[in-house]
Parts: structure tokens; sequence; C-alpha cells
């Protein structure tokens, strides 16, 4: 339950995601300024298993990440897949990430589809429980996911997307909006159970990325939280 939208200008890209989680989850923590490595990110928390499911680094290398609710998840040992995102934190490149990956025992992961963007290619890696799949992407696109009515869920989502101007605003707007209804179709999700907990842009352009942050759905909290970091360039 979550979804990507994102879109790439002369001078960098640009990130807008929505995170959807159960009403029982513990709310994620703002962004802050961390480091793995020797390399700073910036990231959001997720305080239940300390992961993340976006970051961008001191490279202009973002992260981020959606649950895959329809393949096979692992019987024992699975790890958190916002773990796998921290531990890419480090990598200056998305060929350091996908190598980072390729080494590491992805077994004990669910599903997943992450996301890697630099200032020149964005790329997606699909694990769906037995194979890893590694694609790159188009310079402007949405993913979506949801854990009910999937198809109709993202089918819907994906049509408002191709109808919406790809500029910044307008995709805060998409990312805040409600149609066909509040509910579990629309872009700013609210069901019962779960709703979209928060909205992480991130803008890189330059030698600066700036990380805004919703800490609650879209729709109504306020696009106050602002943090910057100075980029590596070379």
């Amino acid at each position: 339950m979550c979804t990507l939208t994102w879109g790439y200008s002369a001078n960098g890209y640009h990130l807008h995601f929505n995170r959807d989680e159960s009403r029982l989850r513990a709310k994620g923590s703002p962004p802050s300024l961390q480091s793995q490595n020797g390399v700073s990110f910036l990231a959001p928390t997720d305080p239940q298993a300390q992961g993340t499911w976006i970051l961008c680094n001191q490279h202009g290398l973002s992260v981020c990440l959606l649950n895959n609710y329809v393949d096979i998840t692992p019987v024992d040992g699975i790890r958190s897949r916002g773990l796998l995102v921290r531990d890419l934190s480090c990598a200056q490149t998305i060929d350091e990430a996908i190598s980072r990956i390729r080494a590491e025992d992805i077994s004990h992961y669910s599903p997943f589809d992450a996301f890697l963007f630099d200032r020149e290619a964005a790329c997606e890696i699909s694990w769906n429980g037995q194979k890893l799949v590694i694609n790159p992407m188009t310079r402007q696109s949405f993913k979506s996911s949801s854990g009910v009515d999937t198809e109709k869920v993202i089918e819907g989502r994906r049509q408002q997307f191709q109808t919406t101007p790809k500029d910044i605003p307008s995709l805060r707007e998409y990312h805040r909006s409600h149609l066909p209804s509040k509910s579990s179709y629309s872009v700013c999700m609210h069901r019962e159970d779960a709703r979209t907990q928060s909205y992480t842009e991130i803008v890189v352009a330059n030698d600066i990325a700036t990380m805004l942050y919703t800490d609650g759905p879209p729709c109504s909290a306020s696009l106050a939280n602002e943090f910057t970091l100075s980029l590596v360039t070379s």
C-alpha cells in the first residue's frame, strides 16, 4: 500500500511518495540527517524495525521501496525490507547499489519492488520471493501497490496519473487526491484499518537534495518539515 511518482528535469529529479500503513502500526519518525560508512543521507525511520522506506544520500542517490503483496513470502527468517533500503544508503551509484543487492542473501525478505534514482537514470529491482529482476525505468512515471483489490486500485491510480501534469505542484496534488472517493482506491488512501500515514518529497537539483515530509495524510497534514543535504559533486 504505497504510491510513488517521479520526474526528471535539466538539473536533477523529483520523487513523491505516499506511505500507506495499518492504523495499528507505529507512526514513522520524521526525516533526520543520518550516516552509514561515512556517507550522509536523509531518511525517515520506521520505529518498529528501524529501517526506512525512502532515503536520499549525499551522492544524489535515492532509494525507495514498495511492498509486493501478491507474490511468495518466505516462511522463515524474514528480515524487514526497510533494513535493505538502509543498507543501500552508502552506495554512490545505482550500479553500486545493484551490486550490493546481488551480493546479499535476499531470500530472507518478503517480496518487494525497490526503486533507485540518481541524476542520470532510474532503475527498478523486483523480488517475488524466488527471482530477482532488474530493469531500467523511464524518466517520468508512476508505481503503486495495494493489499486490497490490487489490480483495480492500481489501474485507477494509473489512469489518474496519466491525466496529471508532471510538474512538482501537480504531483503534490495528485498525492493529496481522493479520486474517485476518499477510500482504498484513492491515492491518498483511507480505510478503516489503514491509511496514508505520510508523504515524502525529494528534489535533487544541482548540488542540493531537499526532502519535504508530512507527518500524516497529505490531504490534511502540513508540508512543513523540510530538510536539505549538500551533495558531493564531481
